[in-house]
């Protein structure tokens, strides 16, 4: 899945007219509702499109309704797949900013805090 981030993971159907409720894996949960297209897992075939027809936050979770998807069944196979976006679409961060796959192989060193207790 090279050039796509995972933004949600799909945990259950939500309702039954095909909605799901997603685990939030993203900072940015507002850029995930304001996308029209966003992208399913999908292990055989690489990233697939798909229309977003509504995202919102309940409860920490998003609630998400894909096109095409209108039954519990139809959002069951969905499961524990991840919601992706390209990664050219991610949040700008400020500087000294980084995302947590940005630091992979980078070597960390604890400095001693000076005792402000006095």
């Amino acid at each position: 899945m090279d050039g796509f981030l995972a933004v949600a993971r799909v945990v259950r159907p939500h309702g039954r007219k095909g909605e799901v409720v997603a685990e939030i894996l993203t900072d940015f949960p507002e850029r995930v509702k304001a996308s029209r297209t966003i992208y399913i897992e999908d292990s055989d075939n690489g990233p697939e499109p798909v229309a977003l027809e509504s995202a919102r936050i309940h409860k920490g979770r998003f609630v998400l309704k894909f096109s095409g998807i209108n039954s519990i069944e139809q959002a069951d196979t969905l499961r524990t797949k991840h919601v992706l976006i390209p990664a050219g679409e991610r949040a700008v961060l400020s500087a000294d900013s980084y995302y947590v796959w940005e630091l992979q192989g980078c070597r960390c060193f604890r400095t001693k805090a000076t005792d402000r207790r006095r």
